[in-house]
Order: C-alpha cells, then structure tokens, then sequence
C-alpha cells in the first residue's frame, strides 16, 4: 500500500514539477532569449532525476495568441538504456496577463502520447526505481493555480510478478488551486497476464477540492467493464461520496457503495457491498456500517448470502468483525441459516486462520420424515480453521457446537487434520431422540421382531468419534445410555 503510494505521489510530483519547471523556463525565454532553453531543460531534468534526460526533437515556443512552451520528443532512460518515461509532446499553457505582471499562472498543462514503465520488487509493491534525486521537501513548495490537466493517449506497463498494463489512458481534470473545487474524468484500457489473464475498461469521474497540499475527492463515480478466465464477463460499478487524505496520511473514505455482476457458462454472480465509513493508514484501517450481500445462480441451483457488521478491522493482516448478523438461503435443497457472532481472519499467502464464534444459529432445512414441513434446529457455538492457502492438504479444523432440534438438545466437539486418518473426530451427545420420526415417507417403518438395524456401513465413513444418547428409540425399542463408537476398527 505505502509503495503503491509512493509511486502515486511520484507521478504526480513528476507531472507538476515538470510542468513548474517548464513555465519558469518559458518566463526566462521570454525575458532573456530562447537559446538557454533547451540547455536549461536538460540541466533541470538532469538534476532532478537520476535517469538520463534526452529531447529528440526541437522545443516550440510562442507568444501568441497565448504564451505556450511545447517539448516534443521527451525521454527518461535508465542505466540499462531502457526507456522508462516519454512524452511526444508536453505544452504548457501560460496565462498572459499574468506572466506580464511576473506571476505564474498555468492556464494548462497537457501531455500526449506519455509512455511510463515501471517495475515491482514483490508482489503487489510498485516502486519507481529510484528515479528522482534526494531534494527540498515538496510540501515546502507552493504550486501555482492550474486551469486544466489533459493527458491523452497514455500508457503505464507495469513489469515483474504482477505485471499489467494501462493503454488508451485519457485523463482531464481542473482547476487546481488551493481551497477550489474542481472535476476530472478518467478512461483506460487495463490489460494483465499475471497471475491471471483479465481486460477491462475502466472510466472514473468525480470531483475534488484542493486544501493546501491534500487533494480530497468527492461524489466519484468508478465503471469497470471487461473480464477474465475465472469470472468471464464482468461489470463493476461502484461510487464513494468523499475520499481524504488527512496532514498525518490517514485516509478517510464516506459512503461507498459496489456492485459487481458477472457470468460466464456456469453461473451467474451479483454483489453488492456497501460502508459507510472507512478510515485508517498502513495496516491500520477501521470501518463502521458495512453491508455485502451475493447471489449466486446455476442451472440447477442458486444461493444468497447476507452480511451485514456496524464495525469492522484490519489490523496488520487480521480482518475482523467483531460482530455481524449473517445469513445463508439455498433453493436446491431448500436451506435457510440465520447467524450472529464475531469473526476474525489472518490471510497471508502462507497461511490463512479463521476463527469464529457464533452467538446464535437458526437453520431450516429438509425434514427427512416430513418433507411438507422444514426441520429447524437452533444452536450456539465455535470453529477454528488453519491452512496453507496453497496446499489444502494441510487443513486443520476444530470446533464445538450445543443447541437443539424439536424434542432433541445436543452438544458436542469436533476436530478436523487433512493429514490424519480418518480425519474426522467427533464427540456428540444428545439427551433422546426417535430415529423412527426420521424415516423417509414410505420406507416402511420396522417392527421389533425384525431385529436390529444393521449399522456395520458406518464402519467405512472417514471419521473417528463417540455418539452418546440418553434416550434412543429406534424400531419400537427404547434403549437408555446407548453409545455408538464411530470409526473403521469398532
């Protein structure tokens, strides 16, 4: 997050130092004559970058009808002789009547044709390869009022473990000018092979206020239109009400609000997430009113969930809530759980741990003896899970579960090892139960003289444990303190 920003402010701090150099330079041809200009141009490049500055082409400027300095050809080449920044053509607008009174003032700055290609040290980490030379702090320096920003037909490729790449890049945005509001819109191509294949075009547009340094945005409106081999045909929607950026680098994000529908062959997919306030910096980050809601429909199925936390954390990798209300609805088969209870997750590429802890669960689901009538079971409990997102032969599970179901109440535990035969070990008791109210409608209900139910094929489940029941009626016999041993050698 911090390098991605840093590589942010960079492109931003390139853009409008060049385009400040440009006009000082263009205030110092018009005063003092043009032949210094190109010299001063690459002097100027050369000590704020440590890439080699190279302008191919003659430098334009005029003084009417407005006073414009045009640098065509421009190049940033690294140590290697690979070309990391170019623009064909960078035109600084002047206004005229300030530059008479000996006052900058950039009616617009435009770039066209601007090539940048950028590397990543690690995963998700974007860094511009150390491209500017240790310098005054930028904060100290007071920009000048600028009318308008235009760049067209941009392109950023980024190279190394997440490689990806922004074409057709179109971006228009002003005034910039301290304590006034402006707008700006954005359009690219973005295109990525790794880690895996997607294309998309993406529109941004909204407003902003300048205070001082800090550009805050406001009533943004984001469309992502495109897809991928994992989700096939997608678009995303989304829109934030403000976006700030605080003295001390806390961001602040108000009402944000996404949808995301998808397709492909199989299924088809709408989300919807919704916060109503976010704010944190680093790894820190607090968010209050939080909503997600998802809908997932086959051919021969479809499910929807519901999410809803007035709080939630991250905190150096650990997503939390530290209370939610959930629920789950099936069709195929007909399944309904209502949850409330806290949760936390760790998630790293090496290892991911979840643990959750539910207050209350509501279920419905298909009776088996009474299929016109739904079975609900009530119950409290917890499950811990660990395992190497990369290898889920490394499961680790365990939890523990006590509620009830008609005239039966249970409790129990389980543990769970992917690496362990069998599995599954499980502990459960219940006070009684009639396994004769579960039988299937028709199956024709045993008499007593047909002698036990054979239960030898529990033998060959994957799973190890002990069931306890206080009262057990099974058949029209009634036997009390029963014990079942589950597992392959019992």
């Amino acid at each position: 997050m911090a390098a991605g920003g840093k590589a942010r402010r960079l492109a931003w701090r390139v853009l409008i130092g060049l385009a400040l150099a440009l006009a000082v330079l263009a205030v110092l041809t018009h005063l003092y004559g043009e032949r210094l200009l190109r010299d001063q141009v690459l002097a100027r490049l050369s000590a704020a970058s440590m890439l080699t500055p190279r302008l191919d082409a003659p430098i334009s400027w005029r003084m009417h009808p407005e006073p414009t300095l045009t640098l065509n050809a421009l190049s940033l080449i690294d140590a290697s002789g690979l070309t990391r920044l170019r623009i064909d053509a960078l035109t600084v607008v002047l206004d005229k009547e300030a530059l008479y009174s000996r006052r900058l003032h950039l009616r617009e700055v435009s770039l066209s044709g601007l090539s940048l290609s950028l590397a990543s040290d690690e995963p998700g980490h974007w860094r511009p390869d150390g491209w500017l030379r240790p310098g005054p702090d930028a904060s100290t320096t007071r920009s000048p009022p600028i009318d308008s920003v235009r760049i067209d037909e941009g392109e950023l490729r980024i190279t190394g473990e997440r490689a990806l790449a922004l074409s057709g890049f179109a971006l228009s945005a002003g005034p910039f000018s301290p304590g006034v509001s402006g707008g700006f819109e954005i359009a690219f191509e973005l295109s990525a092979e790794r880690p895996a294949a997607l294309a998309a075009q993406v529109t941004i547009k909204g407003g902003f206020i300048s205070p001082g340094e800090h550009i805050a945005l406001s009533d943004t409106v984001i469309s992502v239109k495109g897809g991928g081999h994992a989700l096939g045909e997608a678009s995303l929607d989304g829109a934030f009400d403000a976006l700030f950026l605080q003295e001390d680098g806390t961001i602040g994000l108000e009402g944000l609000a996404i949808s995301l529908d998808a397709s492909n062959p199989r299924a088809q997919i709408a989300s919807r997430l919704a916060l109503q306030q976010l704010n944190g910096r680093g790894g820190r980050w607090r968010g209050e009113g939080g909503t997600l809601e998802a809908d997932w429909e086959e051919s021969d199925q479809s499910f929807s969930a519901h999410l809803a936390a007035d709080e939630l954390n991250w905190d150096d990798k650990v997503l939390s809530f530290p209370a939610f209300v959930a629920s789950l609805v099936s069709t195929t088969p007909d399944v309904r759980l209502d949850g409330e209870g806290a949760l936390a997750l760790l998630a790293t590429p090496e290892r991911m741990v979840l643990d959750l802890t539910l207050d209350t669960l509501h279920s419905r689901v298909p009776h088996p003896g009474t299929p016109d009538q739904p079975l609900r079971i009530s119950a409290a409990g917890r499950l811990g899970i660990e395992v190497d997102p990369g290898d889920f032969s490394t499961v680790i599970a365990e939890g523990a579960l006590q509620g009830g179901f008609e005239q039966t109440r249970f409790d129990g535990d389980w543990q769970f090892d992917a690496g362990r035969l069998p599995p599954l070990d499980i502990r459960l008791n219940l006070d009684a139960i009639d396994l004769d109210a579960y039988r299937p409608p028709g199956d024709p209900r045993p008499s007593a003289d047909r002698g036990p139910t054979d239960l030898a094929f529990w033998r060959d489940w994957p799973v190890s444990g002990t069931l306890r029941i206080g009262e057990l009626e099974l058949q029209g016999l009634v036997t009390r303190d029963a014990v079942l041993r589950l597992g392959a050698d019992d």
